[in-house]
């Protein structure tokens, strides 16, 4: 009988651990999601960054070219 009762709790904490991992894993998949949406934002920004370099860059060549 009472190995009944050990095995029972056992199989309730191994039940609750399974939970949390389950809990966990959806967590992460939520999170990893968050990071791929920044990641593709600091690409966006990192590209209108260059550009407008770029234009300041052109900005400057043609104010030298007028004046």
């Amino acid at each position: 009988m009472m190995t009944l009762n050990i095995t029972e709790g056992v199989a309730k904490k191994l039940d609750l651990i399974l939970a949390k991992l389950i809990s966990l894993d959806s967590k992460m998949e939520e999170l990893n999601l968050t990071v791929n949406r920044i990641q593709e934002k600091g690409a966006h920004l990192k590209q209108k960054l260059l550009w407008f370099k770029t234009n300041r860059k052109l900005d400057r060549k043609f104010s030298h070219i007028i004046f």
